[in-house]
């Protein structure tokens, strides 16, 4: 798959995953695309696209205590949502190539 594509694809489906799940960390967005598309994205993969997301706007973020330590949990804005719907074409031409 063209690497340009593929970013813009895993972008896509990091957004709609959020929307999905609401409050979802990292670590678990790595997990629900290895079950969704059979290949295990490296955390200096997702990492950076989520961190381009939130300086977008597309995305915000918090931390959140997990018993004794604290995790970053991604929730989508009203613009990741308008972004979404704008660009869902991209989810399909990445399913043809």
């Amino acid at each position: 798959m063209h690497r340009k594509l593929m970013k813009d694809y895993v972008e896509i489906l990091l957004l709609n995953e959020i929307l999905r799940h609401r409050n979802i960390h990292g670590y678990g967005l790595i997990s629900l695309i290895e079950k969704r598309l059979g290949f295990k994205p490296s955390p200096s993969m997702i990492y950076p696209l989520l961190r381009r997301l939130k300086e977008r706007g597309l995305i915000e973020s918090y931390e959140k205590p997990v018993g004794s330590k604290k995790v970053v949990v991604y929730k989508i804005t009203k613009r990741g949502r308008e972004y979404l719907e704008n660009n869902m074409d991209l989810l399909l031409k990445a399913r043809e190539y």
